[in-house]
């Protein structure tokens, strides 16, 4: 098969055309400092680079939400504890309450301090995060959980629904707790409760002994004690899910530092090979472009 001038002057040409991009795509990403610049480079790399990368921004918006979220239940844990011990205060004195030896005005100092910490339970739960929205009142954020309707009895006025809030890959954690399910799941809530067992106690007609005196106390003591039960369970359970959410951050952790590395591997240059490869183009430019000039020399003259 012959191959005639013209074949040989075009093969020549692509074949220097082709160095001379490959000298230039070398030159780019030295300059770069990345192997991948454009996905032609690497089409694998780069479908493996692009998933590794879409992979990355999820565990770094499950981070963010770990990050909130522990703060939120963070606060929520401090409110509870606070009203675990504004309970121990209110079990305190209503075991002094029912001590015969005191008067009726005794009884009167003890509700008046009771009343106190009925409103600073109130307060607690109540309570607002960082965006003015209330902590335990369900998804019903712009409305107080708890409050007295016109006949002066408290009622729970959110609802019971909690936020779950994503923290890896088919991992979901609550994010709320609400003051109806804590205080008001069984038939005796704290509130309404105190408020009976302060009337009896500020009542000059019942004294301990009284039938009515005696089946109140036990009534509040119940209330009091199954609402510290209830307080402690949700702190345990935010407990457990802060615990989760660590194990998860450090696994995110891990799994990013891989990633990190692949993508390294898959975009960054090696500047050794680089420049061997650098040389390689170099030289083979320079070989066809030395063939070119001398294709183009060629003539059936040159040889009369």
């Amino acid at each position: 098969m012959r191959v005639s001038m013209q074949q040989m002057h075009r093969l020549n040409l692509n074949s220097m055309q082709m160095n001379q991009a490959n000298y230039g795509k070398v030159l780019q990403q030295m300059s770069s400092g990345k192997k991948l610049n454009v996905p032609s480079d690497d089409p694998l790399g780069a479908v493996q680079s692009l998933s590794l990368q879409r992979e990355q921004a999820s565990l770094n918006q499950y981070m963010t939400n770990i990050s909130s979220l522990r703060m939120s239940l963070s606060r929520s844990e401090s409110t509870l504890d606070n009203m675990n011990n504004v309970l121990y205060r209110v079990r305190d004195l209503s075991l002094q309450g029912g001590n015969g030896a005191l008067t009726h005005e005794d009884r009167k100092g003890i509700a008046a301090e009771l009343r106190v910490l009925q409103d600073s339970l109130v307060e607690h739960v109540n309570a607002k995060d960082e965006k003015g929205k209330y902590i335990y009142s369900g998804n019903e954020v712009d409305t107080p959980p708890v409050a007295q309707d016109a006949s002066g009895n408290w009622v729970y006025q959110g609802d019971l629904s909690q936020r779950d809030v994503p923290v890896g890959e088919g991992n979901w954690i609550p994010g709320n707790d609400t003051a109806g399910a804590i205080f008001f799941a069984g038939g005796e809530d704290i509130f309404n409760g105190l408020s009976e067992w302060i009337d009896v106690l500020e009542d000059p007609t019942l004294v301990p002994g009284d039938p009515a005196f005696d089946a109140a106390m036990d009534k509040a003591m119940r209330t009091i004690d199954n609402t510290m039960a209830s307080i402690g369970q949700t702190m345990t359970e935010l407990g457990g899910r802060q615990q989760g959410m660590d194990l998860l951050e450090t696994a995110h952790q891990d799994i990013g530092m891989f990633n990190q590395e692949l993508i390294g591997e898959i975009e960054n240059l090696d500047y050794g090979e680089a420049s061997l490869s650098l040389a390689t183009y170099l030289m083979a430019l320079q070989a066809t472009q030395q063939s070119y000039v001398k294709i183009n020399q060629l003539s059936l003259f040159n040889h009369l």
